[in-house]
């Protein structure tokens, strides 16, 4: 297998590297328009590694989008007239909307774009989509979340707490303000308990996309007051490692053999290992011709335990909460 990866910052050098140890991979092509960064992630990737200023004009079985917010929906699009499936890393709500809209484009190619692939949304998704397989139906998804993966990612969550938050409520879309509605909700250890607030973010709409009948589906992310402040005051954060933690809790609500039923779901890993991690798989799995055609998320995953196991293999893991642990 022949995958390219563009955009080489925190995530997409990671994510070179783990291409590159997979055995089924013979050569992993990298571009970035910053020609440091794609030498440094060529490197990493070890003799499989080369850097490419015709990415989307090579012979590569599937592309992976890791770069900043802004640049994805003519990626994909230049991959798909090439003939070329597409996994996108984004998780801007701007970035998520456009290539979703590439749906139409993507089924008349026969091809995927499979966006969202990373720790949330993605791995999020994911375990969203394997709970809904046992339920007769969903009637809410809460999700909760904090940290970022890199840089680019640190500049997306703050941009979250700007504009308008869409939730999707009763089978149609209302608006609200980001940053409003405080809500103390607890992640897993050793963050804990965090404040969050309503949140401009990606993960509503590829959730939507899969549970149009829910009858709420909201995203929301850890902010102190001084958080939102610097976020509408356009204050951008500081240098931002990709080793920290990143964090997530999402909450399925519906029916199950005609009771209700709330399954809670958390992840915790270090940022940028966490988001290449799954989407090297994904990545893998489009090779393999495991992906229908189409624009969609992994809560829209044709086998999703599947992949969930094929994860944990590779060390990504979730936790389940269970209220008998703490009864």
């Amino acid at each position: 297998m022949r995958l390219g990866v563009s955009g080489c910052g925190a995530v997409g050098m990671r994510l070179a590297r783990l291409l590159a140890e997979e055995q089924s991979v013979s050569r992993v092509l990298v571009s970035d328009p910053h020609a440091g960064a794609a030498r440094r992630a060529s490197l990493a990737a070890g003799a499989k590694g080369s850097v490419t200023d015709e990415l989307f004009a090579s012979p590569v079985d599937v592309v992976v989008l890791c770069g900043p917010s802004g640049t994805h929906a003519e990626q994909a699009r230049k991959a798909l007239e090439n003939g070329i499936p597409v996994v996108s890393t984004a998780r801007s709500s701007l970035d998520v909307g456009e290539l979703l809209s590439l749906d139409r484009l993507a089924r008349l190619a026969g091809l995927p774009v499979v966006v969202g692939v990373g720790w949330s949304p993605g791995f999020s998704c994911l375990l969203a989509g394997a709970s809904a397989e046992s339920m007769d139906r969903v009637s809410e998804i809460r999700v909760f979340r904090a940290g970022a993966a890199g840089a680019s990612c640190a500049r997306d969550a703050l941009s979250e707490l700007t504009g308008p938050a869409h939730v999707w409520h009763g089978g149609a879309w209302s608006s609200g303000f980001a940053g409003w509605g405080r809500e103390l909700v607890w992640l897993p250890d050793p963050i804990g308990a965090v404040d969050t607030r309503s949140a401009a973010a990606g993960d509503v709409y590829l959730l939507a996309e899969t549970f149009p009948h829910a009858r709420r589906i909201e995203a929301r992310v850890a902010a102190g007051l001084s958080r939102v402040m610097a976020a509408r005051l356009g204050i951008g954060p500081r240098r931002q490692r990709g080793d920290g933690v990143v964090a997530f809790r999402i909450d399925v609500r519906g029916r199950e053999g005609g009771r209700p039923v709330h399954r809670v779901f958390g992840g915790l890993d270090r940022g940028c290992m966490a988001t290449a991690s799954v989407a090297a798989r994904v990545a893998a799995a489009v090779c393999r011709g495991e992906a229908a055609p189409g624009a969609y998320g992994l809560s829209s995953w044709a086998e999703p335990r599947r992949l969930l196991r094929e994860l944990s293999d590779a060390g990504v893991r979730a936790a389940v909460y269970d209220p008998a642990a703490v009864e």
